[in-house]
């Protein structure tokens, strides 16, 4: 095995490790936006499960798959996203890593928020399989703007002594905020779906909210000597 000796690294230097501080703190901020994300895929399942109208006249519609509307929202949300990208880019007119990750964030609050409007039309009654499908739709285009976005803006201003550790922090998100989700799951059966979804999409457009006031602010720290 190769005896890899850390003690000879030069040390990180004052601004290193503001820029460290700055990137943790944008990285809680991506908890708080991702939440909702996170989220449809823990209570949202059993949520789908519980209250929506699977039947349809070709048999049961799977919960599971719904797994597959957001991935596939993914990938075709992409396609238009780096030609939209590309588009402005050519024009000097692309947005900021951190406006692209507010847009991402209101796109899954949107999605989580459809979950509340379901279950407040619903009443207590099943709920029609339309508002997962286009929740899920919504989320994962969300994701596609604001995930691509997060990565991008950790590589670019990691400091170059550590960047490969800090991107592998940067997924750091996913587990926190699977973790906060879980604690957040535990307020399903002490509040109406309508209510628990409508805080879940709150918490992301405070996040969006965030990213979208302070980022800039943030980013401007990040680029200063």
């Amino acid at each position: 095995p190769v005896n890899l000796d850390r003690s000879t690294e030069p040390a990180l230097t004052k601004r290193e490790w503001r820029d460290v501080g700055v990137i943790t703190l944008m990285l809680l901020m991506m908890v708080v936006l991702g939440l909702g994300y996170d989220q449809i895929f823990n209570m949202g399942m059993v949520w789908v499960d519980q209250t929506v109208n699977l039947d349809s006249s070709m048999g049961r519609f799977p919960v599971a798959w719904f797994t597959s509307v957001d991935a596939g929202a993914t990938v075709a949300a992409s396609v238009g996203v780096i030609i939209l990208w590309r588009w402005q880019a050519a024009r000097g007119q692309e947005a900021s890593d951190s406006t692209k990750i507010a847009i991402g964030g209101i796109l899954t609050g949107a999605g989580v928020a459809i979950l509340a409007i379901g279950s407040a039309v619903a009443e207590g009654g099943r709920v029609s399989i339309f508002f997962p499908v286009a929740a899920f739709l919504f989320t994962g285009t969300g994701f596609t703007w604001y995930w691509p976005a997060w990565l991008a803006m950790v590589s670019r201003h990691a400091p170059p002594k550590i960047a490969a550790r800090m991107m592998a922090a940067a997924y750091l998100v996913g587990f926190i905020g699977s973790v906060t989700s879980g604690f957040v799951a535990t307020f399903y059966e002490t509040m109406t779906p309508t209510l628990f979804w409508t805080l879940n999409a709150g918490v992301c457009f405070l996040g969006s909210a965030a990213f979208y006031v302070f980022g800039p602010m943030l980013t401007r720290v990040l680029v200063s000597e």
